[in-house]
């Protein structure tokens, strides 16, 4: 998972979110998270989502790339960017649930790709809903599966992102 310091909040309120955390990896999506991790003696990897997801789609390994969130406006934008700056990886398929779903919507669309190989589940719901779905969907799949949320906004230009440098110092 990736966490933000929103969802190390959230869980502190919420066991079944913490049992989510403690489950899978969890790697930090905030520098000043990290920070105080590190000071508890508490060893995460730190990596932004945006700059995870970049990672993933920049590497030599082909991956089938599934999207469930964002607004359909943005799907069409990250398959677009799929078209043209990613040729190694396949924009394979997106989802865009109406406010309001409800998780057996999800888990049925994921049942139609159980049989495809290399997938990648791409989650942007928002935290903490996102890492309630992601959990079901790779419990449901064994499929990686990541919990994004803004990533996606940020890797579309549709929010800007803060400047190299203020993110490198924590200050995003």
């Amino acid at each position: 998972h990736l966490v933000a310091a929103s969802t190390i909040v959230a869980a502190n309120r919420d066991s079944n979110l913490t049992l989510i955390l403690e489950e899978g990896n969890v790697i930090c999506d905030s520098r000043p998270l990290n920070w105080i991790l590190k000071y508890f003696n508490i060893s995460t990897p730190h990596i932004r989502g945006t700059d995870f997801m970049r990672a993933v789609l920049n590497s030599n390994i082909s991956r089938n790339h599934v999207f469930i969130g964002s607004s359909p406006e943005n799907l069409k934008k990250i398959e677009n960017l799929f078209n043209h700056n990613y040729p190694n990886q396949k924009f394979f398929s997106s989802l865009s649930p109406k406010f309001g779903f409800n998780l057996n919507e999800i888990l049925d669309y994921v049942d139609t790709f159980h049989e495809e190989k290399n997938l990648v589940y791409w989650i942007a719901l928002g935290s903490p809903l996102q890492d309630y779905i992601a959990s079901k969907v790779f419990e449901r799949t064994q499929k990686n599966t990541i919990a994004i949320g803004a990533a996606v906004d940020f890797f579309t230009g549709t929010l800007r992102e803060a400047p190299k440098i203020l993110r490198n110092h924590g200050w995003e």
